[in-house]
C-alpha cells in the first residue's frame, strides 16, 4: 500500500501542480506544456514495465524495488534546485517517474507471484494507497504552495515518502515466489492471442482519457466557474475521497459477482458517460457532484486494471514479467500522452475551451470500454463465466 501510496499519491497531486506552474511558478507556460511534466511521471511508471518486467523474470527484483525507492526520494528533493520547465521536467516528471516505475512494477509483480485465491481482494486492498496518498500529497501541496513556500513542499513530500517507505520496504526483503525459469527474452506467443491483444489495446485507450479529469479538475473550477485556487483544490480531494469507498465497492462486484474484467467494462464505460456530464457543468455543486461521481466509477478501472491483466497470464510463470510488461507499456503510452494532449485542446480558442478535451475522453474511454467487451467475448463469449 505505501508503494502506491507515494508513486500514485504523488501524481495524484499533480492537479495542484499543474494550477500552480500555470497561473504562479512558470507563468506563462502554456497548459498542455505543463502537463507533460506530470503524464511523464505517470507514464514512466507503467513504460517501465517491459524492462523491470524482464529483470524481474531474470531475479533482480530487489535492485529494481528498492533502486526505484531511491530514485523518487531524490528527485523529489533534487526539484527544490529547479527553477524552468526543463529542470521540472527532467526531476518531477522523468527522475520521479523513472523510480515510480521501477518501484510499482517490480512491487506489483512481486505481489502477484503470492496470492492466488485472494489475490484479486488483496490487490484491491493495495490500490487503496493511491487515493489515500492523492488526498495526504494533495492536502499538503493545497496548503504549502499558498501559505510558504516551494521549496517547503518538496521538503515535506520527501520527509512523507521516508517516513512511509522506510517501513514498508521491510516487507519486501524477500524472494518472489516463482515456478520455473525463463527461457526466452521475448514471449511470442502473445501475437496469437487475440484475447489479450484487444485487451492491452483496450488499456491503452481507457487510460489515454482516464487521468484528464484528474489533472484539470482544478482548472476547470478556477477558469470556467472562477473559484479561488486555494477552493479548487477541494475538488480534487473529493474526488479522491469517493474514490476510496468506489474501490471497496468494485472489489466486491469483481469478487462475489462479475470477475475482473466484466466489472472493469462495466467501470470504463461508466466513467466516460460520467466525463460526458462533464461538458453540462455551469455551477458549484454541479462540479463536486459530477467530480465526486467520477471519482466512484474510476475507482473500479484503477483498483481492477491489475487483477485484469493477470487474468490473462500465468501468475507464477516463468514469462509473467513480460506478458504484464506489455499490457503497462500500453497503459503508459495512453497515459504520456492523454493528458498533454488534453492540455492542448484546452488552449483551442473558442466559446467553450474544455469541450475538446472532454469529448477526447468520453470517446477514447468508450472506445476502450468496448475493446474490453471484444477481448471477453473472445475469451468466454456471451456466458456469465466469472472472468
Amino acid at each position: 500500500m505505501a508503494v502506491l501510496f507515494n508513486c500514485w499519491g504523488v501524481n495524484f497531486a499533480f492537479g495542484v501542480f499543474q494550477e500552480y506552474y500555470v497561473n504562479w511558478y512558470l507563468w506563462g507556460t502554456s497548459q498542455g506544456k505543463v502537463a507533460w511534466i506530470g503524464s511523464t511521471q505517470l507514464g514512466f511508471s507503467f513504460l517501465l514495465a517491459m524492462p523491470v518486467g524482464k529483470a524481474f523474470d531474470l531475479g533482480h527484483f530487489r535492485p529494481c524495488f528498492f533502486g526505484g525507492a531511491v530514485i523518487l526520494l531524490a528527485g523529489q528533493l533534487s526539484l527544490i534546485a529547479c527553477k524552468n520547465w526543463l529542470g521540472i521536467f527532467l526531476t518531477q516528471g522523468v527522475m520521479m517517474g523513472i523510480g515510480s516505475g521501477l518501484m510499482f512494477v517490480s512491487g506489483a509483480l512481486y505481489i502477484s507471484s503470492f496470492y492466488d485465491d485472494k489475490f484479486d481482494m488483496v490487490m484491491s486492498t493495495i490500490s487503496l494507497g493511491a487515493p489515500l496518498g492523492g488526498i495526504v500529497y494533495t492536502v499538503v501541496a493545497q496548503q504549502l504552495l499558498r501559505y510558504s513556500t516551494f521549496t517547503t513542499t518538496c521538503l515535506v513530500f520527501g520527509g512523507i515518502i521516508t517516513v512511509t517507505m522506510v517501513p514498508a520496504s521491510f516487507m519486501f526483503l524477500g524472494q518472489p515466489n516463482r515456478k520455473g525459469k525463463p527461457k526466452q527474452i521475448i514471449d511470442m506467443g502473445i501475437f496469437g492471442e487475440p484475447a489479450y491483444m484487444l485487451m492491452c489495446l483496450g488499456m491503452a485507450f481507457s487510460f489515454w482519457g482516464f487521468y484528464i479529469g484528474f489533472y484539470f479538475i482544478i482548472i476547470y473550477a478556477i477558469e470556467v466557474l472562477s473559484i479561488y485556487p486555494l477552493e479548487a483544490a477541494n475538488f480534487l480531494i473529493a474526488m479522491l475521497g469517493v474514490n476510496i469507498a468506489g474501490r471497496f465497492f468494485a472489489m466486491i462486484i469483481s469478487r462475489d459477482l462479475l470477475g475482473p474484467l466484466t466489472t472493469l467494462i462495466f467501470f470504463t464505460a461508466m466513467s466516460a458517460s460520467v466525463a460526458n456530464l462533464w461538458m453540462n457543468v455551469g455551477k458549484k455543486w454541479e462540479l463536486y457532484f459530477i467530480g465526486c461521481l467520477y471519482g466512484l466509477v474510476s475507482a473500479g478501472v484503477q483498483g481492477l486494471f491489475i487483477q485484469t491483466i493477470t487474468a490473462f497470464i500465468e501468475r507464477t510463470g516463468p514469462t509473467r514479467g513480460f506478458r504484464m510488461g506489455v499490457v503497462l507499456t500500453a497503459i503508459g503510452l495512453g497515459a504520456l500522452t492523454g493528458a498533454p494532449l488534453g492540455g492542448w485542446m484546452v488552449g483551442i480558442r473558442g466559446p467553450f475551451p474544455f469541450c475538446w478535451m472532454q469529448v477526447f475522453a468520453v470517446v477514447v474511454m468508450y472506445v476502450g470500454a468496448l475493446c474490453f467487451l471484444a477481448a471477453r467475448y473472445l475469451r468466454v463469449g456471451w456466458s456469465m463465466e466469472r472472468i
